[in-house]
């Protein structure tokens, strides 16, 4: 649950109490003893003051301490996709294709809050124009123009719900490069939320990974696996890129990665397959009431 205290600041506290307790009542312009409090005396007032400022302070402590919800377990299966139904406000192959979330049976909400990256590093062992930012099939910058142009346009990507403004990545991607994901605040893993990697056309292999505070890679990988391949996971989400690809996608529980309770700072999207590269992105939704 969200920390409520920002809605309980002490000045707020100390307002509300004045208008509630206020010694003085007014009628026809004159000023009269409260019938709420019947004695004008300093240590009167401190007292009760003092009494509904613990109270109101205990009410914001309170909302400050709710947890969030971690359900128990750690499952580590791909989400099915029998199991997932997706919501998109256009659905290509042009324009735009914004994810609104995902409902998963069993989870009694809708997933609609996707965690989207602070910051983005890049390693790629090719940097040049054919690995790039598309909109709507456009390229908005490539990596030939170097990281200081390159990145902000791959963190845009990376924070947009529109899946046809994406990372393309063509030939001379090498297995083992990679894009991480940094988070300010840190996600807590549980079996309900989920990191959903998409892939345009679902025929490029990739692996995402969690990263600790530090941007190192901690826990498991979950593998992204070519739909062409015998145990090919990525599975159709009903929407078509701007090239009549069908937007794929794999959805896995965070505790695929790391076990629930574990406090992730990042993500890191790992091609894994030398010349043509995994194009699309990668991002943790979760039910924003938890």
């Amino acid at each position: 649950m969200k920390n409520l205290t920002k809605f309980f600041s002490y000045n707020t506290l100390f307002k509300i109490s004045t208008n509630l307790f206020t010694p003085f009542a007014y009628a026809n312009g004159e000023k009269y003893l409260s019938p709420i409090l019947m004695k004008n005396n300093t240590f009167f007032l401190k007292t009760v003051y003092s009494f509904v400022l613990i109270v109101l302070l205990g009410l914001s402590t309170t909302y400050a301490q709710c947890t969030e919800k971690i359900p128990p377990g750690n499952p580590t299966t791909q989400i099915p996709d029998s199991d997932i139904t997706w919501d998109w406000t256009g659905t290509g192959p042009l324009g735009q294709i914004i994810l609104n979330g995902i409902s998963v049976n069993g989870e009694p909400n809708p997933f609609t809050e996707l965690l989207t990256p602070d910051a983005v590093i890049y390693s790629l062992a090719n940097a040049d124009a054919n690995k790039k930012v598309t909109l709507v099939g456009t390229v908005l910058s490539d990596a030939g123009q170097g990281a200081t142009a390159f990145t902000p346009f791959v963190l845009a990507q990376a924070q947009d719900r529109d899946m046809n403004h994406y990372l393309k990545l063509d030939s001379g991607t090498v297995l083992g490069d990679y894009l991480d994901n940094f988070y300010n605040t840190p996600v807590t893993s549980a079996g309900n939320r989920y990191v959903i990697a998409t892939e345009r056309g679902g025929n490029n292999n990739s692996s995402t990974q969690a990263l600790d505070i530090n941007g190192m890679p901690i826990g498991n990988k979950a593998q992204n696996i070519d739909i062409n391949l015998p145990n090919g996971n990525y599975f159709a989400t009903g929407a078509v890129n701007e090239n009549s690809q069908a937007v794929m996608a794999t959805v896995f529980p965070l505790t695929a990665l790391v076990p629930a309770g574990t406090q992730i700072y990042g993500i890191r999207y790992t091609q894994e397959q030398n010349g043509d590269g995994a194009d699309g992105k990668v991002f943790i939704i979760q039910d924003p009431f938890f």
